[in-house]
């Protein structure tokens, strides 16, 4: 019965509910997980800073140390988020891009490119 619903979708156009195709669309199953990395990326470093910030953030002021100028709960987690950026931006240059439009047709002999337009 899976077959009879999916046998008039075309998979190449971009007018189907995503409901109906499920995990058969590479773009909806790449997207999601792209999804999932950047949020949980972005989780992690709201975690971390936050724990860095209470770390060195507490006590009294006059013994607190200094990192590039400013107090190291500021610094250390301008550094943390840094780094989370850069991870963010390693994951990006290695992101398999996928068109939207429903004129592009994709050919395995050509995935640098893109594939060939029809």
């Amino acid at each position: 019965m899976e077959n009879k619903k999916l046998s008039n979708v075309d998979l190449e156009s971009t007018d189907y509910d995503p409901a109906q195709v499920g995990n058969l669309d590479r773009r909806l199953e790449v997207g999601k997980k792209d999804a999932v990395f950047f949020h949980v990326l972005g989780v992690v470093a709201t975690v971390i800073a936050t724990i860095w910030m209470y770390a060195f953030g507490t006590g009294d002021p006059a013994e607190m140390r200094y990192f590039l100028g400013m107090p190291m709960w500021v610094s250390g987690a301008i550094v943390i988020y840094l780094a989370m950026f850069v991870v963010g931006m390693i994951w990006l240059v290695k992101w398999e891009e996928f068109p939207l439009t429903a004129r592009f047709k994709k050919d395995s002999m050509n995935k640098k490119e893109g594939g060939e337009q029809a």
